[in-house]
């Protein structure tokens, strides 16, 4: 029987989607959001390329790279075409730690990314782990106004979708055991910034359990974290 996914009427029954900007705004206020990239092309969708200015030439759309092309130290398992214009998940046996823009993109029926979410979270044999980081930042940015109109789901709600989701998958709960000042787990060297720390933090707890870090943050680098490989980072 297949997997239930926990879709939006889960949080808020006849949630709509947020306005371009709206979602724009709330992946700022939470890096964990999806991509500049997927808003781009939902902007582009919904109103069309930006007018340019006068004697400019027309903008060139954006072209995603193919993971086949991407510099080795960003290499990662990723979705991979059927031949059907669709993605289907390689197989992978190992327990995936949701980050949490999967979280909202499970949670969200409406979100750019649902249904590969979903096509993830029907997997057969799927493991997952949460830990105190991704629990904490899926209620939050689930609760957040700005992800929807109208009035967001109750935090309340939003845990009891949670819930049922993990009872509903071969679930684990990693605490948050690594330490970044007293141990060596990250190579600061390799950190660019500050809004890498938590993905890199993650990353290196997925590596610490042997499992693997699921995100759509195409950012993450392996590098960042001592004896990653592409095993442990799924790029959705």
């Amino acid at each position: 029987m297949q997997r239930r996914a926990p879709h939006a009427q889960h949080l808020q029954p006849g949630r709509r989607h947020a306005h371009p900007r709206a979602a724009n705004r709330a992946a700022r206020a939470h890096h964990a959001g999806p991509g500049r990239l997927a808003m781009d092309a939902a902007r582009r969708a919904a109103h069309g390329p930006r007018p340019c200015a006068p004697g400019q030439p027309a903008a060139q759309p954006l072209q995603r790279v193919p993971s086949a092309q991407r510099p080795a130290h960003h290499l990662a398992r990723c979705l991979s075409p059927d031949g059907r214009g669709r993605r289907v998940m390689l197989a992978t046996s190992r327990r995936l730690l949701l980050d949490v823009n999967v979280w909202v993109a499970l949670l969200d029926e409406q979100h750019v990314h649902n249904q590969t979410a979903i096509a993830l979270w029907q997997r057969p044999g799927l493991r997952i782990a949460t830990c105190p980081l991704t629990e904490n930042g899926a209620l939050r940015i689930c609760a957040m106004p700005g992800l929807g109109r109208g009035r967001p789901a109750s935090l309340a709600t939003i845990r009891a979708a949670m819930q049922r989701a993990c009872r509903d998958v071969d679930h684990q709960f990693w605490p948050d055991a690594l330490s970044l000042i007293g141990g060596d787990a990250l190579d600061f060297n390799r950190i660019s910034g500050h809004n890498q720390i938590t993905d890199a933090y993650l990353l290196a707890l997925a590596v610490h359990h042997g499992g693997t870090l699921a995100s759509f943050d195409q950012r993450i680098a392996l590098s960042a974290v001592r004896g990653a490989t592409s095993d442990h980072l799924l790029l959705l």
